[in-house]
């Protein structure tokens, strides 16, 4: 029989995050035969897995190694990525190349084949390392960072008089760690000071930093990995045992109280590990209400707020290497003479355009830029210099190439005729008022997708993908149709089908039906239409209006009508017929609603790992078939959701502009979301708890409970079996928070909103910031498509066109006025601590919803420092104190009112009469605001 004792520390081999090789003794326990081999405390190295003939082999060069049947679910763990690969090699287990080191894990677990057999583990006895070296500056640092052991942890290592124990309730601090050699001068560490040569080195690592606990696993011979966490650490360190360990000596203290600074003698409490008692600086004291702003702080919000919405806070242009738009303070020239573009060069991603079948495929050989582009963003700039190329280069897998002609003018119907791949079905209404068009689409999202291996569909199936529905008073003319989304050319979509098979990647192999192609028509709509004349002849819907929205039409009078395209949510219509949906469709929008859905799948197309997905989706977005979500070259680089981000951003705004996409990226998001984040939440110190009540709940009784829940019935627990549901469900919570839009976030954010009243008392104010994005000059910058700005007015056909074809810009507007709202008009966050309109700004939160005519605002509650609550406004209000009474009134006022800095209204309405006579003022609500007048140095409303 062989004998081993060895020692337990670990041995780390490997590169960038180590993996552990050894195996405890309990680990191996069970796989060793105690007739031929008997494996005492400590650990073991895992030298090889290898096949039984060259056994003997290595057992000759390590005689300390054994060989032991370890089944590969217990080995595996401890390999590295590329030798699990080798092992499904000769296992025959299956191995995908996005596959990640989970996904192999489970292809071992429970594997059994003839291989296995053939194959086995060696291991030998693992010694332990050289000590690291003691340095007394590093022991001084450590004992800094170690917080106050209790008393109970105290005396695992110290042994105390009953007098000690009293001194030391409160815990003890560590202040010097020496070699036991050293000399200690105890008139130095304190009267009460105790020296303990038995060191609870747990305790002392618990109390400490990582770093602690790493200097301390040093001390003691155990080599630890690269960023190990520190549950890795202190198991190292509770399984340690000293033998040849230097021997230490530390010195404690007792802790003082806080309040009078002298030793605490109350009795032992323990210390809580994660709350940090810190002091405060009392806060400022402001006075309530608030007194009303002067003359000179309303003309320094304004001013501020105009300086932060100047043409150079907002323009911008592509970056050459990476597309991203940016502004262009931020953007220089790019001058390949002065900045090595070797970085960017990446054999077989430029895919040259062809314009015939005897062309080859040709790849371009240089650095990737994008043409268009003539400047270069500080991120890139600052990474080329290093020599790296940076991570949202292009040459990363996210060139996606120019939109050639064929495929840039596509209508709404003919891109559905191009695209290779359907995820929906559309019902499109078309609405007539009395001059004007308007759009939208209400989208059935399928399960699975469907691919097409023949283009077009033929026009009997593209009638069950559309649906048209035209609203007015007559039915359309021949110039109606030709301005709405429905519109097909039949040589446009040849033209793009045949583009798309000389230079797209995933349509090489696609075949033109030439048959299906002729039934089109040369110019017209594809599907039959459905004419509903309107009550009133206006395009409204009065149920999607609020009550006091001015009732105008909605669309454009020539040129394109505006085209919306709703939310994607999931089905529950897959029984419907065409019809059922085209009347439940019409219905739901005759009332304001905006989503619609049905199921259907034949050929499946997974949304998961799947980089060719969008590119088959969207070829006038892909033109070539690169840069496909998740593509093997920008993996392990940035995240899909990231990708999806940088190119709505992407400088020529073509995702922008395509409302299916920026849907159908969110929807993706919503699902991958639902499917992944959805978890129980539980206290960790209850989790042994909750398990264990979880196990004895009867099934039967909880989805009884929950179904008279869904029911709407208001259940009171009677059995003891219902009380013990409510109980469990009041201590655990099944969330989604991380899922845009679901119940769960909704319900966190009343959780938030909660705890700020429940802070702060009730909120002083409750605003509704509502911006007009279709005058608004930034707002349609950004949904234009010029660099420079030009604050000349445009039609209003085009200002609506323009928004209504960007709802990104409507988005980053929005976004942008909020946040220079919190700024400056509340002054979040005030170096200075000036108050704000309302004064001096304590909290706020807001919460963002859609309204009727699609546009974003945001309802807010707003907490003004040290106001009152309601019972205590009431009180004073009642009271004689009429100063009060006053003050609030000024207050309120002040807030609300509506005037100059320069005169009352009358006399504004007066001066700009007389100032307009025979001259056209431009409509301010039109130009970006200018800066309110210099105001004179001297004294103000009494403000100097």
């Amino acid at each position: 029989m062989k004998i081993l004792n060895v020692k337990p520390p670990t041995v780390l081999t490997g590169g960038g995050i180590h993996i552990p090789r050894t195996f405890s003794q309990a680990e191996l326990a069970a796989y060793a035969a105690p007739a031929e081999i008997q494996l005492k405390s400590g650990r073991y190295e895992l030298l090889r897995y290898l096949h039984r003939d060259r056994l003997n082999e290595l057992l000759d060069e390590n005689p300390q190694a054994f060989a032991l049947s370890v089944p590969l679910d217990i080995v595996a763990p401890r390999m590295t990525v590329k030798e699990l690969q080798s092992m499904a090699r000769v296992h025959k287990v299956p191995v995908l190349r996005n596959h990640v080191k989970a996904d192999l894990l489970m292809g071992f677990k429970n594997h059994a084949c003839a291989a296995c057999m053939e194959y086995t583990t060696v291991f030998k006895a693992f010694s332990a390392p050289v000590q690291g070296s003691f340095r007394k500056e590093y022991a001084e640092k450590m004992c800094a960072a170690v917080k106050p052991l209790s008393l109970s942890e105290l005396s695992t290592g110290v042994d105390l008089t009953p007098a000690q124990g009293s001194l030391y309730a409160k815990g003890g601090k560590v202040v010097a760690m020496l070699e036991r050699h050293t000399p200690i001068d105890l008139a130095t560490c304190g009267a009460n000071a105790v020296v303990t040569n038995v060191v609870p080195w747990l305790a002392l690592a618990r109390r400490g930093s990582k770093t602690v606990a790493i200097f301390l696993a040093k001390l003691h011979g155990i080599v630890i990995p690269a960023r190990p966490k520190k549950e890795y650490i202190l198991e190292e360190l509770k399984t340690h045992m000293c033998n040849d360990c230097p021997q230490f000596q530390v010195v404690f203290q007792p802790v003082l109280s806080p309040k009078t600074g002298k030793e605490d003698n109350q009795q032992d409490r323990p210390i809580q590990d994660d709350v940090a008692y810190v002091r405060s600086p009392p806060p400022l004291q402001h006075h309530y209400p608030p007194s009303p702003l002067s003359i000179r702080n309303k003309a320094s919000i304004i001013a501020e707020f105009t300086s932060s919405i100047l043409p150079s806070r907002f323009e911008e242009a592509g970056c050459a290497v990476c597309g991203q738009l940016t502004l262009l303070s931020d953007l220089t020239p790019l001058d390949p003479a002065e900045v090595n573009l070797d970085p960017l060069v990446e054999i077989g991603l430029v895919r040259l355009e062809r314009r015939s079948v005897t062309e080859p495929v040709k790849h371009h050989a240089g650095p990737v830029l994008d043409a268009s582009c003539s400047q270069i963003c500080g991120s890139c700039l600052a990474s080329l210099v290093k020599g790296k190329r940076p991570v949202n280069a292009l040459a990363n897998g996210l060139w996606i190439g120019t939109i050639p002609k064929e495929l840039s003018s596509l209508t709404y119907a003919e891109q559905c005729l191009v695209a290779r791949v359907r995820t929906n079905r559309y019902v499109i209404r078309v609405a007539s008022g009395h001059s004007k068009l308007s759009a939208n689409a209400i989208a059935f999202p399928c399960p699975t997708l469907k691919v097409y291996k023949h283009l077009p569909p033929k026009r009997e199936e593209l009638s069950e993908v559309l649906a048209f529905i035209f609203t007015g008073v007559k039915p359309p003319t021949e110039v109606d149709l030709g301005r709405t989304p429905m519109l097909v050319r039949r040589n446009v979509v040849a033209d793009a089908l045949e583009w798309l098979r000389l230079n797209h990647s995933d349509y090489a192999d696609l075949l033109i039906d030439r048959e299906a192609l002729l039934s089109y028509p040369e110019w017209g709509v594809p599907v039959e239409m459905i004419h509903r004349p309107s009550d009133d002849g206006s395009n409204i819907i009065p149920s999607a209006t609020s009550v006091h929205e001015v009732n105008e039409e909605e669309g454009t009078d020539s040129g394109q009508c505006l085209f919306t395209v709703h939310a994607l949510v999931g089905g529950q219509l897959e029984t419907m017929s065409m019809s059922a949906r085209k009347a439940a469709a019409l219905q739901h929008l005759r009332t304001g609603g905006s989503v619609l859905a049905i199921g259907h799948s034949e050929t499946p197309e997974s949304m998961y790992h799947n980089p060719q997905l969008y590119p088959q989706l969207f070829p006038w977005l892909f033109p070539y078939g690169m840069g496909g979500l998740g593509n093997t070259r920008v993996q392990g680089l940035i995240s899909e959701s990231k990708q999806k981000r940088l190119y709505l951003m992407y400088h020529d705004k073509r995702f922008q502009t395509d409302t299916r996409f920026v849907l159908l990226a969110f929807n993706h998001e919503q699902m991958k979301s639902g499917a992944s984040a959805s978890f129980v939440l539980t206290r960790r110190r209850n989790f042994a708890t909750m398990a264990s009540e979880v196990a004895l709940i009867n099934p039967a009784v909880i989805m009884n409970i929950s179904n008279r829940l869904q029911a709407g019935e208001r259940v009171i627990p009677q059995t003891e079996e219902e009380k013990r549901c409510f109980a469990l469900m009041d201590q655990i919570d099944h969330v989604g928070e991380s899922v845009h839009g679901s119940l769960a976030s909704k319900k966190r954010m009343r959780t938030e909103l909660w705890s700020l009243i429940s802070n702060l008392g009730a909120p002083s104010w409750f605003i509704t910031v509502s911006p007009v994005d279709n005058k608004h000059p930034l707002c349609i910058y950004w949904a234009d498509k010029n660099i420079k700005f030009h604050p000349d007015l445009k039609e209003y056909n085009e200002r609506v066109r323009l928004v209504a074809s960007n709802p990104i810009a409507g988005a980053r507007f929005f976004h942008f006025l909020v946040e220079l709202l919190i700024k400056h008009l509340l002054r979040w966050a005030d170096d200075q601590e000036r108050p704000g309109v309302f004064g001096h700004t304590s909290a706020y939160f807001g919460t963002v919803e859609q309204q009727g005519r699609m546009t974003l605002h945001v309802h807010m509650l707003i907490w003004i420092a040290n106001s009152l609550n309601p019972q205590q406004v009431r009180d004073k209000l009642l009271s004689e104190d009429s100063d009060f009474k006053a003050e609030l009134l000024a207050y309120l006022e002040s807030c609300q009112v509506g005037e100059f800095l320069t005169g009352t209204m009358d006399e504004m309405k007066d001066r700009m009469s007389a100032q307009a006579e025979g001259i056209t003022c431009d409509d301010p609500v039109q130009t970006l605001p200018i800066g309110p007048p210099a105001l004179p140095c001297h004294d103000v409303e009494g403000d100097g």
